[in-house]
């Protein structure tokens, strides 16, 4: 069964079998306006769990994408791994803190499963991309001295003629 016809409900919570697949970026045309390249495949499994004694879907989504690094301009790959967990139903009122990566969706809440995969991608995307610090082409032209682990040293002494 394909991610594009998988529904994630109260009924996928209940027969307990997780859904697992691959979906390529070039499939997710929300994600392909936020990547550099459609390029990779993101896998992802949605599993039936439970959370606070109610149903609930755990969303798993690892890959790879391509990003435009916004101090120099190149594109540059980074790793994707991102998990959510949907419960279907509302918040309990005793409930301390949900986290970040819990929702709660309503029991009567039904989603597409790429649509959660795109979705969890999409979450997971840096608000703005550059290079890890050492990597980066503007590092060496705003005379940045980076350390072995990435750290910003200070700037590099100029020759003033």
């Amino acid at each position: 069964m394909s991610a594009r016809t998988s529904i994630v409900d109260v009924e996928f919570c209940s027969r307990g079998e997780p859904l697992a697949g691959e979906v390529p970026v070039v499939n997710l045309s929300r994600l392909l306006d936020a990547v550099a390249k459609p390029e990779g495949t993101l896998v992802y499994e949605i599993a039936p769990v439970r959370f606070v004694g109610k149903p609930a879907a755990q969303v798993s989504v690892q890959g790879r994408l391509w990003h435009t690094c916004q101090r120099c301009l190149g594109d540059f790959e980074t790793e994707v791994s991102a998990q959510r967990i949907l419960v279907f139903s509302p918040p309990p009122a005793d409930l301390e803190e949900e986290g970040e990566a819990t929702d709660f969706v309503g029991a009567d809440a039904r989603f597409e499963a790429q649509a959660l995969v795109e979705e969890e991608a999409l979450l997971s995307l840096p608000m703005v991309p550059w290079h890890p610090l050492g990597q980066c082409q503007a590092d060496g032209a705003a005379g940045l001295q980076v350390s072995g682990s990435g750290s910003i040293l200070g700037r590099q002494a100029t020759e003033e003629h």
